[in-house]
Formats: structure tokens, sequence, C-alpha cells
């Protein structure tokens, strides 16, 4: 199986920060566009909701409930691949 890298920082916090790869799982979108809104200001309304539908969707689907389990859920749905998390 492939692996789907994420690099994170404070996972064991309350606001845990996840690099561009990370981001584009959450919001369904890419890396380029993670990096691109990055630059240009808030994160767009239509990606929080975006993020929401598959949170929702995940935890459905995996019975999962927390960050974690969307970032996995993702990395295999879209990338056929196995989450590994780096911590920063």
């Amino acid at each position: 199986m492939n692996v789907y890298t994420v690099t994170v920082t404070g996972l064991d916090g309350p606001d845990p920060k996840f690099d561009a790869a990370g981001g584009a799982l959450l919001f369904g979108v890419t890396v380029d566009q993670i990096k691109a809104a990055a630059a240009a200001g808030p994160t767009p309304a239509e990606w929080i909701k975006a993020m929401r539908r598959r949170a929702n969707e995940a935890f459905a689907a995996t019975g999962g409930e927390d960050l974690l389990d969307i970032l996995e859920y993702w990395a295999r749905v879209e990338h056929q691949a196995e989450l590994v998390l780096l911590r920063a």
C-alpha cells in the first residue's frame, strides 16, 4: 500500500497544526491550493463547509470521532494510501 505523509505539531493539544498535505485531506483540495490560500488570507468559507461534510462522511464510514480518523479515511479513499504522521 502507498503512504500519505502528513506533518503535525501540537497533536496532543487543543489546536493541532497540519502541513499542506494534511490540510488538503481535511478540506478536499490540492496541496497547491492550500499553499496559495495560506498566503492569501483566511480559509475560504466553502472549504470550511467541505471540511464539515468530509468529517461527517469519514465519521459515518469509520465510526471515528477525531481529526486522525478523518485524515486516515481520506488518505485511503483519495490516495489508496496509509496515513503516516510525522510529529514536528
